[in-house]
């Protein structure tokens, strides 16, 4: 159960980092945090579920758009890691109790 409950955290971490990347990407330029939908900032071609899976679509895509193939900055693929590791951690240090949504808000 310990496993999961870390995979779990791990996958939480990972998935709001990708959306602390969009609020990181967005609000400096002024731009809707909710429309329009992830899309590539070179080419605005919206992307599609498969290629918001945080991490692991950076790497099946090879770090480039799906449609106009420019490069991705890795700052996006890392930040989520670093997100999914500190939200990994402090389920490791606080376990899954009150503690840890105090921690993680």
């Amino acid at each position: 159960m310990e496993t999961i409950n870390a995979i779990y955290m791990f996958i939480i971490g990972i998935f709001l980092g990708s959306f602390f990347n969009v609020l990181g990407y967005r609000i400096p330029k002024r731009m809707s945090i909710i429309k329009p939908g992830s899309h590539c900032p070179e080419c605005k071609s919206s992307l599609k579920v498969r290629d918001l899976v945080p991490i692991l679509s950076y790497i099946f895509l090879r770090g480039k758009c799906r449609y106009c193939k420019k490069k991705i900055s890795i700052i996006y693929p890392i930040f989520e890691l670093i997100t999914g590791l500190a939200f990994l951690l402090t389920y490791y240090y606080t376990g899954f109790n009150n503690e840890l949504i105090i921690n993680l808000t």
